[in-house]
């Protein structure tokens, strides 16, 4: 999020282009300094220093609207403390008028504008709080209106929303009563008058509402937060000013403002809700049957209110801009493709496993779950049936303890092969796969002592991949030359920093050679040992991370085609981005917030916008947090999704062959394996 200073106490959001150059500009009522700010958008997500200009006492809700037919927004916001609403002109300058006033009921809640009598003049509705009445002011469409005329609403009216429940080319008026937890429906006669009020019931203190059509049946549906039972109520509107019952989504404390819009680029509504007393944002993922996921946060400042919607940087994305009545700021979210996974499916396994691989071992095309298991000393293999189940296969023994592993032909015959780092019996263990689900007797190479991580690559152009391992007890790196039999040489072994723990294998200089990274995490460096061809390395260069740096991945973060990388802080409770520049350098660290305890870190697309997202197993926080990329070096702030009690393995795919990804999940102290299920 970024933010933006305001007045005091900001409020109602409304989002228009009040200058004419195309770009979404914001409005922001002001309620403890009595203005409405102007923030003039630059094209880009950022704003102008905003304008502001004065209106009434405890101004609280804003729109924005052409009340006068001259091309130009005007500004109308209803003032909570002087009975009374604002209009001011719009020069379409991103300047306005001085207020003009009209009388209102007591405490004017909420304001809507918009033709209640189908002769295309722009009229005013509001919610009188404290009288416990609509008012409408008839509009003239020269920026005059008529005195107020009201109907009896019950007590306390708060948000209200102007839409044609019954599609008969009438408007009809929706409003939250706060005091009675209803909310009134009055049907519109197209001529400026309405049918007596009738009620749906919500949760406790219902005080913000949206229309709109969920399902895609051409009927309006109605979203309300319910204050004081922290949810969010779903009433499906069957097209004659009749709706169901209620169904509740638990939200965070206290939420105030909703926004529905497909954020998601999905073709389904999602649900968008400021949770003022958690300091959050929530989102609800449609899933087209009126039916949601369950919510996901952002961290916001504090006391956020309004939510206003509009594409602040032309790329055709929803942003999302909130009021902080707290911070005295509005805060921006810029838009991206968000996304959703199920709670964790659980199957129980054996004796703590750490890491987890999915890949197909039998070429069936569908995928199966390898997992190394820390208390047992084995290694098992799972086959998936692409019907969100996996059987048990085999288990294989290895040495002690076995950590890290990859899942890799070793000897060029199109099936796939194990190999495991051991970190108990210093040694590693390398599996034949027959391509049937049966392995041949694993044979045990010894390593420096505790090692940790294992990677393959080709590093001296001969076709036949060989093996690098951290040693982490003797901050070594223990290089293996393969012969594309299932043989391996003890080639080197090389000084690191303190501690390695993560590896790496790619081309950082563009070089046709492999290079190797690794996290020394004692250190609090990586490592990289630039490749020459002929199994030697140059002597190491180290970068700064963060604290006790664990795992390492690679890809392209900006799209320029250089290898950039990530690295998982442990101690930080963050990841650090490190941009590659082609020629075996980085820049500097640029960290973003997990949660705590990340140890192993990927790299996907896991909303496939094509742009690389980050993704950390979060072992401290019981988590899996993802961070989507933007494409240029920068990320959103983490997604999470629960997992069983202490993961570490974490790894990603198709799993079901429903062509979303899937990402699975090592529970060591649950002694489990958690699947996350992408949607359809």
């Amino acid at each position: 999020m970024v933010s933006f200073t305001s007045g005091t106490a900001p409020f109602g959001i409304a989002m228009g282009d009040v200058n004419n150059d195309t770009r979404q500009d914001v409005v922001v009522a002001n309620y403890g300094s009595n203005t409405v700010g102007v923030y003039r958008g630059n094209g880009d997500g950022s704003f102008a220093t905003p304008i502001t200009f004065t209106v009434g006492t405890s101004p609280q809700s804003v729109a924005l609207s052409d009340i006068n037919g001259d091309g130009r927004l005007d500004i109308v916001v209803c003032n909570y403390g002087s009975t009374s609403i604002s209009v001011l002109r719009g020069w379409g300058n991103t300047t306005f008028s001085l207020q003009t006033t009209l009388t209102t009921g007591t405490n004017p809640y909420w304001v809507a504008v918009a033709d209640l009598n189908n002769d295309t003049r722009k009229d005013i509705i509001v919610s009188n709080y404290g009288s416990n009445t609509i008012g409408i002011f008839r509009g003239f469409g020269n920026g005059t209106f008529a005195t107020q005329i009201t109907f009896a609403a019950s007590t306390n009216p708060s948000m209200l929303v102007v839409a044609d429940f019954n599609s008969d080319g009438r408007l009809d008026i929706a409003v939250a009563i706060l005091s009675s937890n209803r909310i009134g429906i009055f049907r519109g006669f197209g001529n400026l008058t309405f049918a007596a009020q009738v009620t749906l019931t919500t949760g406790t203190q219902p005080n913000w509402l949206v229309a709109t059509d969920l399902n895609g049946d051409n009927r309006l549906d109605l979203v309300v937060a319910n204050r004081g039972s922290n949810t969010i109520g779903i009433f499906r509107g069957f097209g004659n000013m009749t709706f169901s019952t209620q169904v509740t989504y638990a939200t965070g404390t206290q939420p105030y403002g909703i926004a529905a819009g497909d954020f998601n680029y999905d073709n389904r509504t999602d649900i968008l809700v400021a949770n003022y007393g958690s300091n959050t944002l929530g989102v609800f993922l449609g899933y087209a049957n009126l039916t949601f996921g369950p919510q996901f946060t952002f961290t916001t400042g504090t006391q956020p209110l309004a939510i206003g919607i509009g594409d602040l940087n032309s790329d055709g994305r929803s942003d999302v801009v909130l009021s902080l009545r707290g911070s005295n700021m509005i805060g921006v979210f810029r838009g991206y493709s968000t996304i959703a996974y199920s709670a964790p499916v659980t199957q129980a396994v054996t004796a703590n496993p750490f890491a987890v691989v999915i890949a197909d071992l039998n070429n069936d095309n569908r995928n199966d779950i390898v997992m190394s298991h820390y208390g047992g000393n084995s290694v098992s293999v799972r086959r998936g049936f692409n019907n969100k189940t996996f059987g048990l296969v085999s288990t294989i023994t290895v040495g002690t303890q076995p950590w890290r592993m990859i899942v890799q032909d070793m000897n060029k015959d199109n099936r796939s092969d194990i190999v495991v780092a051991n970190r108990g019996s210093n040694t590693i263990s390398i599996i034949r796969g027959f391509g049937n689900f049966t392995f041949s007797a694993p044979i045990n190479i010894a390593t420096g002592t505790t090692p940790y991580s294992v990677a393959v690559g080709d590093f001296n152009n001969d076709t036949f991949n060989d093996i690098a391992v951290t040693n982490y007890g003797s901050s070594t790196l223990s290089l293996y030359r393969g012969y594309g039999n299932m043989t391996f040489l003890t080639l080197a072994t090389v000084s690191t920093g303190t501690n390695p723990n993560g590896i790496v294998v790619a081309d950082f200089n563009r070089d046709g050679r492999l290079d190797i990274m690794i996290t020394n995490q004692a250190s609090n460096t990586i490592g990289l040992f630039r490749g020459l061809g002929n199994f030697t390395f140059l002597p190491q260069v180290t970068f700064t991370a963060g604290t006790q740096p664990t795992s390492i991945a690679t890809g392209d973060f900006n799209n320029d085609n250089l290898l950039d990388v990530v690295v998982a802080n442990y101690g930080n409770n963050n990841v650090g981005v490190f941009r590659g520049f082609g020629n075996g350098t980085f820049g500097a660290q640029v960290t973003y917030s997990t949660g705590t305890g990340p140890y192993v870190v990927m790299v996907g697309d896991f909303n496939r916008d094509g742009k690389a997202d980050i993704a950390t197993s979060n072992f401290g926080a019981n988590t899996v947090s993802i961070l989507i990329g933007y494409g240029n070096m920068t990320f959103a702030p983490q997604l999470t999704f629960a997992t069983g009690t202490g993961p570490y393995g974490i790894a990603y795919g198709d799993l079901n062959n429903d062509t979303h990804i899937d990402i699975a999940v090592s529970a060591y102290t649950a002694s489990a394996l958690n699947i996350l299920w992408k949607p359809c």
